[in-house]
């Protein structure tokens, strides 16, 4: 509030001058005194209905202004005094978007920089103060309670004169008000932009500034297409591959991608069965021809690489390619003297921008450069950062006349031995074409994933039988897809039992994450995860093995896959006792939780692994995974060891339940036992901190608080510099 007192005698009134608004106040004149010593401030602040306000700059201005204006007046001058505060964008849950939020000053001012996506240092108080006030005080603005004052002609002037510290101050805070506007704008304009985007890419998110020059989104999808059912391939790679998949909506990654429809083995796919890709050449003028397409798909102008920022590219039309990787055979037929230099980035890095992790078929055409690019994706394989399911590999080799069928029976074994030590893989066919099939003469072959070709097959195509086929189709049955996003009124309303949806949401700031509630109950009650679906667009897993639960969560219609099921890489079926939220599997129910269950209650219910459902789910990565299961969180914990240290599936955040509760109190003992373990799992796991604990109620010591979260430490340093524990980020 801004106030300007005037101290006189006299008259007795109830008015307080504000800037031309009358507002409640004191003021009193003194009789028959010409000069005045008492007090005169003017001061801006906040009230207690003002809290979360931010202060006017223009305000502050106009104090200014006025003390300028009063310094005729002044013995001494005046005394200005400053607080400072923090300021952040936050989340509003009312407004349902972002606002400007006051943070006041505290001691732990490190965890001001986790409360908005954007904090900056502000004033929150100013003070003018002026002392030994001598002569008449000029009138600010007409009030018929002092109208009868005397004035000096000095007064009646109202000159004003400004110095030079006044006009730096102006200056100061006008730039100040002009960055917060400029910087509210931009934070506006990013965020409707991530959302309008958001099934392919988080802009919070992207790593590399240099890839956004290169990398370009889809054009979307083109109605009414002439002859949209014309094939480009040269040998039927794409009819070859989607006999294999049968799939509406894949996607595809097409390497050496030519002008995007000469002999393409994916825009058949892109137009006839609403696929979506990315396509990536090297030669800056064909890749000119590809964007006149305006193809459905991301476009990159550059090589691929792990190891090198940039490469010599020979141009030669549809036989060009990387100097370093041109064999004898191939170079007769191009220009040496024709080179570019054109930029390489990490398939890694370009698949985490597109927020891509699964490829549906990788189509490999790169003129003798292929197995330098199947080197640089082997860790990526193995590790589980992305997947393939089908790939079409040109491996012959041709002069220019006739096929060099040696080297060409080289590269075949080179591809056949890669696909044997990546494992989990094996050769479907080759195409050739004419009808010479045999080793060496073909144009491309054809590798499947297993596991792909299992999940709706008994036999390869040798004959042999699937492993596992039975327990693979079985968890379609009970894994059911996402219903559509719907609209709710109380879509911020918050479920989780001690705010653990905001902790992951302030630790992770991303919208449309994925998440895996692992004792989900009815999807509602206690749930850490809804808020995050309704309020950031997530999606996820919601796991819950009471039938008569999963029951509930179906009618909830969340836009979440659910799995009636347990979780479990060893068992395939177990026994679990009812008991609403505190019902669990059986043999992992302790003493003490078992006093709070009907023992008779019982159900047989099957278990299936994780991976098995990230297979059907296609995805690998997990933003937030939930884990309260009554006792049997190790249990669960164990089946996704090997996982987790091979990389086949990451996690970023845990927020996992550990303290046990008999009914009436905590078990203390107990619950030191289960944290501890869970400290020992992550530190062997390795690459993972403890963040904090949570509580519903103010006791978050060891063995009192209701969850421990963990962050994978990779994730948490790209946006602070020390770990949790204090420790300097390396990443």
């Amino acid at each position: 509030m801004v106030a300007v007192v005037i101290v006189c005698e006299e008259i007795d009134t109830r008015k307080l001058l504000f800037f031309g608004k009358t507002l409640p106040f004191g003021l009193r004149c003194p009789a028959e005194k010409k000069n005045l010593t008492r007090l005169m401030s003017f001061t801006l602040g906040l009230s207690d209905k003002q809290k979360g306000s931010i202060p006017d700059i223009l305000t502050i201005l106009h104090l200014y202004d006025l003390a300028d204006y009063l310094q005729d007046w002044l013995d001494k001058p005046f005394h200005a005094s400053f607080y400072l505060a923090r300021f952040c964008l936050v989340r509003s849950r009312k407004k349902r978007r972002y606002v400007k939020k006051l943070l006041r000053p505290t001691r732990k001012r490190r965890t001001l920089q986790h409360k908005g996506i954007l904090c900056w240092d502000g004033y929150i108080r100013f003070t003018l103060t002026f002392t030994r006030v001598s002569g008449r005080i000029p009138v600010l603005l007409k009030s018929k309670a002092c109208e009868k004052t005397p004035f000096s002609a000095r007064g009646q002037r109202m000159r004003r004169q400004w110095n030079t510290k006044s006009i730096i101050i102006i200056l100061v805070c006008t730039g100040f008000a002009l960055w917060v506007i400029f910087r509210e704008h931009d934070v506006d304009r990013r965020t409707n932009q991530k959302r309008e985007s958001v099934k392919f890419i988080d802009l919070i998110h992207i790593p590399n500034t240099k890839l956004q020059k290169y990398l370009l989104q889809p054009y979307g999808k083109i109605q009414n297409i002439e002859n949209k059912d014309r094939h480009y391939s040269q040998v039927k790679q794409d009819e070859v591959v989607y006999e294999i998949l049968q799939k509406k909506g894949g996607f595809f990654l097409d390497i050496g991608a030519h002008d995007g429809q000469f002999m393409s083995n994916t825009l058949w796919l892109e137009r006839q069965h609403d696929w979506t890709g990315l396509l990536i050449e090297a030669n800056p003028e064909l890749c000119k021809s590809i964007d006149k397409l305006k193809r459905n798909a991301w476009r990159l102008c550059a090589c691929l690489s792990n190891t090198q920022d940039s490469v010599s590219f020979i141009k030669g039309g549809g036989v060009g390619g990387i100097a370093d990787n041109i064999d004898e055979h191939h170079m007769k037929m191009l220009d040496r003297k024709n080179k570019i230099t054109v930029p390489c980035f990490a398939l890694e890095q370009i698949l985490k921008t597109i927020g891509v992790n699964h490829i549906d078929f990788y189509s490999l055409d790169v003129e003798g450069a292929e197995m330098v690019i199947l080197n640089s994706m082997k860790s990526g394989l193995k590790d589980g950062v992305y997947t393939v399911d089908v790939w079409a590999i040109e491996y012959r080799v041709w002069d220019g006349k006739q096929i060099v069928v040696e080297k060409s029976k080289e590269n075949l074994n080179a591809l056949r031995k890669y696909f044997h030590e990546l494992g989990g893989y094996f050769e479907h066919s080759q195409l050739s074409t004419d009808s010479n099939n045999k080793d060496g003469y073909a144009l491309d072959v054809v590798f499947v994933r297993t596991s792909q070709w299992c999940s709706t097959r008994e036999k390869f195509p040798n004959g042999t039988n699937c492993l596992r086929k039975d327990k693979t189709s079985l968890i379609k049955d009970y894994l059911l897809p996402p219903h559509p996003y719907q609209e709710v009124k109380d879509a911020d309303k918050r479920y989780s039992q001690a705010n653990q949806d905001q902790v992951v949401y302030d630790i992770v700031q991303k919208e449309s994450g994925f998440f895996v509630d692992i004792g989900a109950h009815d999807g509602q009650f206690l749930s850490n995860s809804l808020w995050l679906e309704r309020q950031h667009m997530w999606t996820g897993l919601l796991i819950e093995a009471n039938p008569d639960l999963c029951r509930k969560i179906d009618k909830l219609k969340r836009h979440a896959w659910r799995l009636c099921a347990c979780l479990s890489s060893t068992l395939e079926k177990v026994t679990f006792i009812k008991g609403d939220t505190v019902g669990g599997v059986e043999s992992h129910i302790d003493k003490h939780h078992i006093k709070m269950l009907n023992r008779t209650d019982k159900v047989t219910v099957p278990c299936f692994s994780l991976e098995d459902a990230l297979n059907v789910i296609k995805t690998y990565h997990i933003d937030f995974y939930s884990l309260d299961v009554e006792g049997a969180e190790m249990a669960v914990l164990e089946s996704l060891r090997d996982g987790l240290k091979s990389h086949r599936f990451t996690v970023d955040v845990w927020s996992i339940e550990y303290r046990v509760w008999d009914g009436k109190q905590v078990v203390y003992e107990n619950s030191l036992e289960n944290l501890n373990s869970l400290r020992r799992y992550f530190k062997e796991i390795g690459g993972y901190s403890e963040y904090s604990q949570l509580s519903n109620d103010k006791n978050i010591n060891d063995g009192y608080a209701l969850d421990v979260v963990f962050v994978r430490n990779e994730m948490y340093c790209k946006r602070h510099d020390e770990l949790p524990d204090g420790t300097a980020c390396t990443f």
